[in-house]
């Protein structure tokens, strides 16, 4: 028998209504550390939103057992909002320099999703603002391409995503 859409659907639905239901991170979270090769002496960055905090505490938790030297980077839904409408445009095309050079020193990023509600966020935000975001990342995305860095990103569907796409 051929999947379907449908069995496609439901299958997702319960992937998602497993991860989001789970308890304890724990083992997804030594799954990640443990794919992701962290060694003892290694800097690693751990970046989410408000919405993995469980998952970004158990990674933590895990890369420092390892005997990693783990930093937190963190945001939520309203600071990420604020920067697609308040902050003044100028600011938005403008790198911090130093980011730059912590990316040298950094061996291992983790990204989990930042944001929990993308339609809410960006809703009503002008195209340019977004386009002017993505220019004053683009010295941030070339300094990791440039590096040692290895960059893991972990997305899973947000409960607002899943029934935005009807699943």
């Amino acid at each position: 028998m051929k999947p379907t859409r449908l069995t496609l659907t439901v299958l997702l639905t319960c992937l998602c209504l497993t991860v989001f239901a789970q308890k304890d991170w724990t083992a997804l979270a030594t799954e990640i550390v443990e794919n992701a090769g962290i060694q003892p002496g290694e800097v690693v960055v751990v970046n989410a939103g408000q919405h993995t905090l469980p998952l970004m505490e158990a990674i933590v938790k895990e890369s420092n057992v390892k005997g990693a030297f783990t930093n937190v980077f963190y945001t939520t839904d309203e600071i990420e909002r604020s920067l697609a409408h308040d902050v003044h445009y100028q600011y938005l095309l403008t790198t911090p320099t130093y980011f730059g050079e912590w990316v040298k020193n950094i061996d291992v990023w983790i990204g989990l999703s930042a944001v929990e509600n993308p339609q809410i966020i960006f809703k009503d935000a002008l195209e340019v603002r977004m386009v002017a975001l993505r220019k004053g990342g683009q010295q941030l995305y070339n300094g990791f391409n440039n590096s040692k860095c290895r960059v893991y990103q972990i997305n899973f569907p947000t409960t607002q995503e899943a029934e935005l796409a009807n699943i």
